[in-house]
Formats: C-alpha cells, sequence, structure tokens
C-alpha cells in the first residue's frame, strides 16, 4: 500500500488534507483526516497568495503598458515602423519572411495581424511579454526557488525592457524564448526546451551562440532525438530562403559569406555595454543584481546561470567592438535580450543578502540545482551555505552599485544609447532610494519573513515605475527629426499629394500620415535609376537620412549635378538640423519659373517656401536684390534654415559686395559644420577684397576638407602670385592641374609665372593646354610669345 499526500489552499479554512490510500493491487480508497497544522503541509502556505499576486502584477504591468503605447507613437526608433510596413508586405513579397533585418519568427507572428490592423503588434507584444514574465516565474518556482515572485517585476518594470515590449522590436520575442526555455528546464520537457532555443536564432541571430547550453543540458539527459530540434528552425529558414531567394547558400551568403567591409555605425569600445548596463535595467534593479550576479558565479551550483548571462554579454560586447555582421551599433536596446538573467540575479541578491544580514547560515537559492535528498524544510532545499566573507563581500556590491549610480552611471543618455556629460540626478537618487528600501525592509522584516518577497516586489515596483515615469515617459523616443519630418509629410500631404507616383524613403513620412510605404500606385523609392525615369511633374520628398545613405544613392548635389529639371519647392531642417528635408517637383526648365512664383504665392507665409524662392531668384532667375529681401525675411521667421544665410550672402557677393557678402557667410559659418564650399565662398570673398592672408586661409581649410575640390588650390596660387610668391603659386597650380586637368584659368596662369621666371617653352606648353579648353586669353598669348 502507497501513501500520497495532497495538500493546498483550498483546504486552509477547514484545515483538511486529503490523503489517497492507493492499493497496489485491486482497490482504492480514498480517506479524508484532520490536519491540525497547515504549516506541516509539503506544500508553501502562500502559494496560492504568490499566484494572485503574480497576476496582480501582470495586471499592472498590462494596464501601465497600454497605457503608455495608446499615448505614444509606438516606436523606440525607425526600425519599428519598418519591420511592421514589411509585414504588411509579406505575402505580396515573401522575402520578408526569410529577410535576416525583419526577423523571420517576428514576421511569422505578425504578417497576417499586421494585415487586419497595423497596430496589431502594439497589442500583441505585451501579452507576449506578460506571458513571458509568468513563465519565467513558474519555472523559478518549479525550481522551488523562494524569490521567484521577485522575478516578475524586476523583468517587466525594467525601463528599456518595459518601453520595448509594446513595440515593434524583436528583442521581447528573444526575452519570451529565453523564459519559456527556463520554464521548460524546470519541468524537464526536453522536446520544447529544443524547440524554443531552436527558435532564438530566428528572433536574434546573434544569440545563436548560446544554443550551446540548451545543448549541453540535452546531452546530459541523454535527449538525443531532442538535440535535432535544436537545429530544425534554422534549417527550414535556410531552405525557405534558398527556394525564394534561389540562393542554395541563402543563409552562409547572408552571414558569414557575406561583404561586410565596414560596420554602417561605426565600432564602440569594448566597455560600451559595461559602462551603460545600469541604464538597460535601470538602479533600481542594479544593486540587487550586482549582488546576485556575484553570489550566482561563486556558488558552485549557480555558476553556470552567471556562465551563460556573461556569455551572452560578451556577444553583444564583441559585435559592437570588433564585427561588421548586422552593422551591430552597441544600441541598449540589443541587449534587453538578457533581462531575464538580470531578473533573476537581482531576486536572488534580494533574498540572499536579507538572509545574510539576518544571520542565516544557509541562503535559499536553489537555482537550476536538482533537489536535496536530505530536507530540513521546503524554505531550505538544496540550499548551500554561506560563507561569511560571500555575504560581506555582496553587501559591498549593494553599497557599491549605489556609489556607481551616485558617480559613473550619474549622466544623461540621447537616443537611448548615447552618453552625455550632462549629469542626471534622478539615476543617482533611485539608486540610493532602492539601497535604503532593501536596508530598510530587510530591518523591519527580520523576523518576518513570510511577508518579504511581497513587501520587496511593492517597494521596487514602486520605484521601479517611478524611474520609468520620469525616465520613459510615453513618447519619449518622439525625436527633433521624426517631428520635422511628420511636419514635412503634413504639408505633403495636405498641398502636394496627388493620385500619382511620389518618391520618398524616410518611414516616418508614411508612418506619421498612415501612408502605406510599399503601395507602389503612390509611392516609390528615391533612387537615381528611378528619379532619372521619373515623369514629368513627379514630387521627391528627399532627405539627407534615408535618401542618400540607408535606402537610396542620391545625394542633394544629384539634382544639381545630373538634370536641371528639379524645382525645389521646399526645404527644411530638424531643431537639432540633423535632418535636412527638401520637397522638388521634377519639371522641365521652361515651366519652372511659373510653378516657382505661383506656389510661393500659395504659401508665401511658409518659411520653407519662402527659402526656396529666394533661391531660385538668386540661381535661376539672377535676381540678387529681391532674393536679399526675402533671404533676410526667412532669417528672421524661422533660425533652422541656416542656408538663408548662405543665399543672402552669395547675393551679396554677385553684387560685388564683399564685406556684407562675409557678414551672412561668417554668421553661417558660425552655424554649420566644417564646409568646403562655404569655406572657398569666404576665400573667395577675400582674395576679391584683395585681403590675400584670409584667401589663403580659408582656401587651405577647403583643401583639407576636400583635396579635389574645384579651384580652391587655383584661389590660392592666385593670392600667392598676387604677394609675390611665384614659386608657392606655381607649386599650388601644379596641384590644382593635377586634381582638375580641365581647369583653364590654372593652366593660364602657370604659363603667365614660367613666363614671368623666363621659362618660355614651359610657359608655352602651359598656355597651349588652355587654348585647347577654349581659353581666348591663352591663344592671343600663344600667337604672340610661342610662334
Amino acid at each position: 500500500m502507497r501513501l500520497v499526500t495532497i495538500s493546498g489552499n483550498e483546504f486552509k479554512s477547514t484545515k483538511l488534507a486529503l490523503l489517497i490510500v492507493i492499493h497496489p493491487i485491486s482497490r482504492a480508497e480514498c480517506i479524508f483526516v484532520f490536519c491540525p497544522k497547515f504549516e506541516s503541509m509539503e506544500q508553501p502556505p502562500f502559494l496560492s497568495k504568490e499566484k494572485i499576486t503574480a497576476f496582480v502584477v501582470l495586471g499592472v504591468y498590462l494596464v501601465l503598458v497600454f497605457t503608455w503605447a495608446i499615448n505614444s507613437d509606438y516606436a523606440w526608433d525607425d526600425d519599428a515602423p519598418t519591420r511592421i510596413y514589411n509585414c504588411v508586405d509579406a505575402f505580396n513579397n515573401p522575402v520578408h519572411f526569410v529577410s535576416l533585418w525583419s526577423r523571420p519568427l517576428f514576421v511569422l507572428i505578425f504578417a497576417l495581424p499586421s494585415m487586419i490592423s497595423i497596430h496589431a503588434v502594439h497589442w500583441i507584444m505585451p501579452l507576449i511579454s506578460a506571458g513571458a514574465a509568468y513563465g519565467l516565474f513558474l519555472g523559478m518556482k518549479k525550481l522551488n526557488y523562494q524569490g521567484a515572485l521577485l522575478c516578475l517585476p524586476f523583468l517587466l518594470f525594467q525601463p528599456y525592457h518595459f518601453i520595448l515590449s509594446y513595440q515593434a522590436y524583436t528583442e521581447p520575442l528573444a526575452v519570451a524564448l529565453i523564459c519559456w526555455m527556463i520554464y521548460a528546464f524546470a519541468d524537464k520537457r526536453w522536446v520544447t526546451l529544443a524547440v524554443l532555443g531552436g527558435l532564438l536564432p530566428l528572433a536574434r541571430l546573434e544569440l545563436t551562440p548560446l544554443l550551446i547550453f540548451p545543448a549541453l543540458f540535452l546531452i546530459k539527459e541523454k535527449q538525443w532525438k531532442a538535440i535535432i530540434f535544436l537545429a530544425v528552425p534554422t534549417i527550414f529558414w535556410h531552405i525557405a530562403g534558398a527556394i525564394i531567394l534561389d540562393d542554395p547558400l541563402f543563409l552562409l551568403n547572408q552571414t558569414l559569406l557575406k561583404d561586410t567591409e565596414s560596420n554602417r555605425y561605426g565600432h564602440n569600445e569594448w566597455y560600451v555595454y559595461l559602462h551603460r548596463y545600469l541604464y538597460v535595467i535601470g538602479p533600481v534593479l542594479f544593486i540587487p543584481f550586482l549582488s546576485g550576479l556575484f553570489i550566482a558565479l561563486t556558488k558552485k551550483k549557480h555558476f553556470l546561470l552567471g556562465i551563460i548571462f556573461l556569455f551572452g554579454f560578451f556577444i553583444y560586447t564583441l559585435f559592437s567592438w570588433k564585427l561588421n555582421l548586422g552593422n551591430a551599433a552597441g544600441f541598449l536596446r540589443n541587449i534587453t535580450t538578457l533581462s531575464p538573467f538580470a531578473a533573476i540575479f537581482g531576486s536572488i541578491g534580494v533574498m540572499a543578502l536579507w538572509g545574510f544580514m539576518n544571520g542565516q547560515k544557509r541562503i535559499p537559492l536553489p537555482v537550476f540545482i536538482k533537489k536535496s535528498k536530505h530536507k530540513k524544510n521546503a524554505e531550505d532545499e538544496g540550499a548551500p551555505s554561506t560563507k561569511s566573507w560571500q555575504g560581506s563581500f555582496a553587501i559591498l556590491l549593494a553599497f557599491s552599485g549605489a556609489a556607481l549610480a551616485c558617480t559613473y552611471f550619474a549622466h544623461e543618455v540621447s537616443n537611448h544609447h548615447t552618453i552625455e556629460p550632462e549629469n542626471d540626478y534622478s539615476i543617482a537618487f533611485f539608486g540610493l532610494a532602492a539601497l535604503f528600501v532593501f536596508l530598510g525592509v530587510a530591518f523591519v522584516l527580520k523576523k518576518r519573513k513570510n511577508y518579504l518577497p511581497y513587501t520587496y516586489l511593492i517597494a521596487f515596483s514602486a520605484l521601479s515605475l517611478a524611474f520609468i515615469t520620469s525616465s520613459e515617459p510615453p513618447n519619449t523616443s518622439y525625436s527633433a527629426e521624426r517631428e520635422k519630418m511628420a511636419e514635412v509629410a503634413s504639408f505633403y500631404n495636405e498641398h502636394l499629394h496627388e493620385e500619382k507616383l511620389s518618391y520618398a524613403n524616410h518611414v516616418w513620412f508614411f508612418w506619421s500620415q498612415g501612408y502605406n510605404k510599399h503601395d507602389s500606385t503612390l509611392f516609390k523609392t528615391i533612387t537615381q535609376e528611378n528619379l532619372k525615369n521619373a515623369d514629368v511633374g513627379s514630387t521627391i520628398v528627399w532627405d539627407n537620412h534615408y535618401s542618400s545613405r540607408l535606402a537610396g544613392d542620391v545625394d542633394a548635389g544629384f539634382f544639381n549635378r545630373e538634370s536641371k529639371d528639379f524645382l525645389e519647392l521646399y526645404r527644411a531642417y530638424s531643431k537639432d538640423r540633423e535632418l535636412l528635408t527638401i520637397i522638388f517637383s521634377k519639371l522641365p526648365l521652361d515651366q519652372q519659373k511659373t510653378k516657382m512664383k505661383t506656389f510661393y504665392n500659395e504659401h508665401a507665409d511658409e518659411a520653407s517656401v519662402m527659402f526656396a524662392y529666394a533661391k531660385f531668384l538668386a540661381e535661376k532667375e539672377g535676381k540678387a536684390e529681391e532674393s536679399i529681401i526675402i533671404g533676410k525675411e526667412v532669417i528672421e521667421k524661422d533660425t533652422t534654415i541656416v542656408d538663408a544665410l548662405g543665399t543672402v550672402g552669395m547675393s551679396y557677393f554677385n553684387l560685388r559686395q564683399w564685406d556684407s557678402s562675409l557678414v551672412y557667410l561668417q554668421a553661417l559659418e558660425k552655424r554649420v559644420k566644417d564646409n568646403d564650399q562655404l569655406f572657398y565662398n569666404i576665400g573667395s570673398a577675400y582674395f576679391n577684397k584683395k585681403d590675400y592672408p584670409r584667401a589663403i586661409s580659408y582656401m587651405n581649410k577647403a583643401v583639407a576638407k576636400n583635396k579635389a575640390f574645384p579651384n580652391a588650390r587655383y584661389v590660392k596660387a592666385a593670392a600667392l602670385v598676387n604677394q609675390n610668391d611665384y614659386e608657392g603659386g606655381l607649386i599650388e597650380l601644379n596641384k590644382e592641374v593635377q586634381v582638375n586637368p580641365s581647369n583653364q584659368a590654372a593652366w593660364l596662369l602657370a604659363g603667365k609665372v614660367l613666363f614671368n621666371k623666363n621659362d618660355k617653352s614651359n610657359a608655352c606648353k602651359s598656355w597651349k593646354k588652355a587654348a585647347n579648353l577654349g581659353n581666348q586669353e591663352a591663344q592671343a598669348l600663344l600667337a604672340q610669345f610661342c610662334q
């Protein structure tokens, strides 16, 4: 006969327990026996309360995250709307299902929902994140971990994970997979563990090396068949990519064999994530996290957990520091995939430090370990003894974490990854508050350990949410670039949008107005080939972010260099002047004057249009006086359009009013980064003023910026010659004709210098070069001196 005891909180009120007596051969009987003390039951007394509390935490998270979502633009950066557009287009263009950038798992999950609603991902992703946190909680409970409840707020209320968890990013999917992998491991669901691990590369390919660890677990458990499932998702991905792209080596060609000569975003220092990880997990979690990681690394039975985290940390450091694959840039959102481990370490740190401070010889930390054969009680299962030096050092780390929050990490972060020199005292405040709460709760609840997890949960949740509200309020990612692009798109939508093709690349142009980026009946991508074939009357919304670099090959000079058929109608800068956007209309020259005049009359109060008209008057109409009047109005109306300073300055230049020209050109110099054309213009004005030393100085700046800048060395040479430095002038002229052999003025001047040096033979050769290029003065000199 075998006796099995089943207990639960449902019997707490009557203090009953159900004993099932099972006869090994023929019969079974159920006998009810009074159980006077619930504490003697095998199940912990707060199990049901823990689950209820867990659902309360999840409910609070969902309410808050949906509040943030409703009041935001749904995008940490431009990747989010781009990925959604790719989902919308996936069934028309299956390449999105296998795209490394779009991430196959994301597209598989959200392609259909995104066709129903473009915001579907913003409502589904929080549910996935909440489910993942609950899976982590269940997994840690199955591993008999007392602090499992703390994993919920420590995961869900990490600042960066919280913000990302309602947006179209793949990091929350990786977090979900890792959480459920921990649960599968705890529940010994080996095939599930393998399948979840196999899906990890489809969410974040850089985490593929982490599959070493589930593979080792499966090998240890002799789950040979399950190991196959670690590779199955990637194999299917490769096969699908090979079929769709007709590339038998699809995955290899997209990764290891891909041409990665340079990293688009550049590389970072090796310590980039060490310097910034507090900003990812927040100063509240950072205090117990340090202690928990230390304890994990100094405990034999927790050591592997620490190694997994550090290995993942190293992967991201290596990508940002040295590798080009994937264009890793040290973006902090990428490392949020390790958030489950940070939550676990934070929980370990809280419970272990509390135990040490209250004189426990044994600390309840059974993580990823088997149950001990000898059990004193449920709270001590598998708990290794703690040496005094370990506890003391853990306490020291807690104080050190607070000190780091007040000093090393107390700086502002822009664009969620760039450290600014300005101090951010909120980080120090919340770091110190977390330490104070930890110490205070540990002292107050010294003998009431059953209430400890709930007290810490409430306290740390409140602090974490307060920090999120302070540092990551809704729309905190709404940059100056998006603000300006939304303004430009609104102007386009109201005044230029017609039922015919337009050309645009910036994702925020489409997202802000609800356009379908992939609607080929209305929009095409800005590329040189597309613009050359564009119909008359087409509108082009060019920007310096996507049109010339990320999604196109058209720089600003293309519109003057390649064709005169592009009329600028509108120019705008973002407040930080990082974004420049220009609206063009493709029109023949004979139609541009009428279009420009009409458009200006319709929008005479719009500074961006006023500038375009002033520029048109100066460059295409030769009306410098009118251009100056309108240009000065633009300068007063919108200080971001600094190009107006250049237009007014060059208009004065064309009127040969050198002093007035320099006033505006040098005012522009103070507002812009190094600009070779501007240096040349200022140097030319000084040359015409006969201020040759300053002319030489600015030509040197132009050449330093662009060694092949046309005519700069010629002007410098002329300035040197006018100061009787013939040798210096001749050196500069030789350099000029080497980089610009069609510069007839340089050949002409070189001939004159040589002739004055009595080198008639070489002088005639130089004049002959100039004459062949059409220089009439050189032809006259040849006829006079070189017969």
